[in-house]
């Protein structure tokens, strides 16, 4: 620990420029008698100090002029740089919007091959069950296959 030289092992007093306990702790048992208040502000880093902080911001930082009052300067149009194809397999569909309706199911009503009506197909039409082609499962067992 070296008071003078704000220097002390743990490094906290160096960085921040603030008395880290363990300086306070050496500092207090090196004052004695005197006040602990006094003795403090002498080991704080200049910069720190309330005079240094006013002399900081005593002047007006003036605030800045509207876009429009700013000077035109005539300089190229800044184009963006090319863009490069990155790396990887490309996806298979775009992302969508939050505004745009995502694709769901097929729209519309099914409609029967066979009489043409509409809500149901082939397979499920009743009028004309036994005049559509069907195929005749036949089953066969371990016997018959031999």
């Amino acid at each position: 620990m070296k008071l003078k030289e704000y220097y002390c092992g743990c490094g906290s007093w160096q960085i921040s420029g603030i008395s880290c306990p363990h300086a306070i702790a050496v500092i207090s048992h090196s004052c004695g008698k005197q006040s602990l208040k006094d003795c403090v502000p002498n080991f704080i880093h200049k910069s720190l100090s309330k005079s240094a902080y006013i002399q900081t911001y005593r002047g007006m930082i003036h605030p800045l002029p509207d876009q429009n009052m700013w000077p035109t300067i005539e300089t190229d149009v800044l184009l963006p740089s090319p863009y490069e194809t990155q790396p990887g397999r490309p996806k298979l569909q775009r992302k969508m919007e939050a505004r745009e309706k995502a694709n769901g199911a097929r729209s519309g009503t099914v409609i029967c091959k066979l009489c043409g009506m509409a809500g149901h197909n082939k397979r499920t039409c009743k009028s004309n069950k036994s005049s559509g082609k069907q195929k005749a499962y036949v089953h066969y067992t371990v016997s018959q296959l031999t």
